[in-house]
C-alpha cells in the first residue's frame, strides 16, 4: 500500500498542490528548498506541527489513557509519527537557515555550543523527569512530562522563529 502525503508549495508566483509518496517527499522538499529565497516561514510550520503533536500527546495521555487505552495507543502512534516526520522537513529548513546566518568558520562553534547546551539541558531535565515520575501516578506522570517539555520546546521554537532571516543571494532552480 502506498501512503500519500498532501504536500503544499506556497510560492508567491504560484500555488500548486503535489501528491507525493512518503518516500519521495523529503528529497523533493530538499530540492525545492534550494529555490526558496527564505525558508523561515516553512520552518515555523514545522515548529507548530511539532509543538502541537507533542502537546497533544500529553493531552491524550492525561484525558484518554485511563478509559480508552487502545485509542490512546493509536493516537500516541499517530502524533509521534507527525512529530518525527515533520522533523525531517525541519532539518532541511534549519540547515538552510544555519547556512545563511553563520559563516562556515563560525558555524562549527555555534553547532558545538548548541550540542553542549543541549547536553546540559538534557541532564537538567532528567532531574525534573525523575521528580515528576516519583511524585505522580502513571499515566498522568507521563502526560505531565509531555506537557511540561512541550512548553520548554515552545520557548525554543519561539526564539528560533523570530530570527531575522537574510534573503538567499544565489538561487538554484
Amino acid at each position: 500500500i502506498v501512503l500519500y502525503f498532501l504536500f503544499f508549495f506556497n510560492d508567491t508566483a504560484t500555488t500548486e498542490i503535489y501528491t507525493l509518496s512518503l518516500h519521495d517527499a523529503l528529497p523533493i522538499s530538499a530540492f525545492y528548498t534550494q529555490a526558496y529565497v527564505k525558508v523561515l516561514k516553512y520552518l515555523r510550520i514545522v515548529f507548530v506541527v511539532r509543538f502541537l503533536s507533542w502537546f497533544s500527546i500529553g493531552l491524550v495521555l492525561f484525558f484518554l489513557a485511563h478509559d480508552y487505552p487502545t485509542l490512546t495507543l493509536w493516537l500516541f502512534g499517530f502524533l509521534l509519527f507527525a512529530f518525527s516526520f515533520s522533523a525531517g522537513f525541519g532539518t532541511i529548513y534549519f540547515q538552510e537557515l544555519m547556512g545563511k546566518l553563520f559563516t562556515p568558520s563560525y558555524r562549527g562553534g555555534v553547532i558545538a555550543l548548541r550540542q553542549i547546551l543541549g547536553g546540559v539541558g538534557a541532564v537538567s531535565s532528567g532531574f525534573l523527569a525523575a521528580y515528576i515520575l516519583q511524585n505522580f501516578d502513571k499515566p498522568d506522570s507521563f502526560a505531565y512530562l509531555f506537557l511540561v517539555s512541550s512548553l520548554f520546546m515552545a520557548s525554543g521554537y519561539l526564539s528560533a522563529g523570530t530570527v531575522k532571516e537574510p534573503e538567499k543571494k544565489e538561487l538554484r532552480e
